[in-house]
């Protein structure tokens, strides 16, 4: 009953798993048409954003270009003015000197100089003398020359600048403009489709709603498949049980039975053995008859029969015949005189044996059949049987 229990209880479960997923798939059908409203202004907003980012990362750039070019002219400006003032530098000094030479006549001094002259030796010193106050005031000159023409360049590269950063400014309040108009758009699209978004969050608590009821639903479904199961399992074991009881009970009683049967025929059991290690025993003979019925290939003849087991202490496992017992045990032991050794012959119970084998106490109509363990032995016992000799 409790079996039946957890599986209707489990069928209800799957009933109502189905109903759900008819729910869901309605409530998915329903959202198809916002979800593709959605998907396409996602798709603008995305746009919009890339248009942006765009153009801020070109006003960036720009803004970069314009604080390099303002650092540079900056220091263009600090170096020309510094150029500027060597310059005056050189040249007041240049007119000074120039002045100075004039009011000393040095040009005429410097022919006298050169007049005045002990010997050649002295001219010659007094000439380079002389010659290299003019290089120095050459080198003078042409250093101003120099200075002059690099700060013209200088100043060139100034209003260059000046034209470059005026451009870069303009693009830049370009680039800004359309970033911040771009910005301005993207927010109307975004307060235009507010109550699309509300929805759009609305619709996402929905199904995230309905995917844990369907994953909670799913494990409870589990849940009573699996107690459903367990429940039939355990039902199974315990009729399993329940039969291995029964059988151990009427198996109780067969044995019952049969142990009293064979107490009521059952004799002391003498050990048998082989001519050569078993002792010689007194036994009761068993008389000599007739065989009870005869055909054509084969005899029967009424025994008793016990069993034996080379495994028995005392003897081997070769027979009178040299037959070995492990390879071949479906052997007897007979009297020689009633069968004759090596004849085939049928024990009922046991099978078709070969009449290998001999011993002490096995006398007239008495055989001694062989087992493979002593246990089995046992079990056979002491029996009167019918059995035939074929010829």
């Amino acid at each position: 009953m409790k079996k039946i229990n957890y599986i209707l209880v489990a069928m209800m479960a799957t009933v109502g798993m189905v109903s759900f997923n008819h729910a869901v798939a309605y409530a998915e059908d329903s959202l198809a048409q916002e979800e593709a409203q959605i998907e396409a202004l996602e798709n603008k907003i995305s746009t919009a954003l890339a248009e942006i980012n765009e153009h801020r990362l070109a006003s960036e750039v720009l803004s970069k270009d314009i604080e390099d070019l303002l650092a540079e002219q900056n220091e263009l400006q600090t170096e020309i003015t510094s150029q500027q003032m060597k310059v005056d530098e050189r040249e007041d000094f240049l007119k000074k000197h120039l002045v100075s030479m004039q009011v000393s006549n040095f040009a005429h001094n410097g022919v006298m100089q050169l007049i005045n002259a002990e010997n050649f030796t002295d001219f010659m010193n007094r000439l380079m003398v002389i010659g290299q106050l003019f290089n120095a005031e050459e080198t003078t000159i042409n250093t101003i020359v120099d200075d002059i023409s690099n700060l013209e360049t200088m100043e060139k590269t100034v209003e260059e600048n000046k034209q470059i950063l005026m451009e870069k400014q303009a693009k830049a309040k370009e680039e800004e403009a359309t970033m911040t108009a771009g910005i301005h758009e993207l927010q109307a699209v975004l307060s235009e489709n507010k109550a699309v978004f509300a929805e759009l969050m609305k619709r996402k608590a929905e199904e995230e709603r309905i995917a844990e009821e369907e994953r909670i639903a799913e494990e409870n479904r589990k849940a009573l498949e699996e107690a459903a199961q367990k429940a039939l399992e355990e039902q199974v074991e315990a009729e399993k049980a329940k039969q291995a009881e029964m059988e151990a009970k009427v198996k109780a009683e067969k044995e019952e039975v049969k142990a009293k049967e064979e107490s009521s025929t059952k004799e002391d059991h003498v050990e048998p053995t082989t001519p050569s290690q078993k002792p010689s025993e007194p036994a009761k003979p068993v008389e000599p008859t007739k065989p009870i019925e005869s055909q054509d290939g084969y005899k029967v003849i009424a025994v008793e029969a016990t069993a034996y087991s080379y495994q028995e202490a005392g003897l081997t496992y070769h027979t009178a015949l040299g037959i070995d017992l492990r390879e071949n045990p479906m052997v007897i032991a007979v009297d020689p005189s009633v069968i004759p050794l090596g004849s085939i012959v049928e024990i009922p119970g046991y099978g078709i044996a070969i009449a290998g084998d001999t011993g002490g106490a096995i006398k007239g109509h008495r055989i001694d059949v062989h087992f493979p363990d002593v246990a089995s032995c046992h079990a056979f016992g002491r029996r009167q049987l019918n059995i035939k000799v074929f010829s």
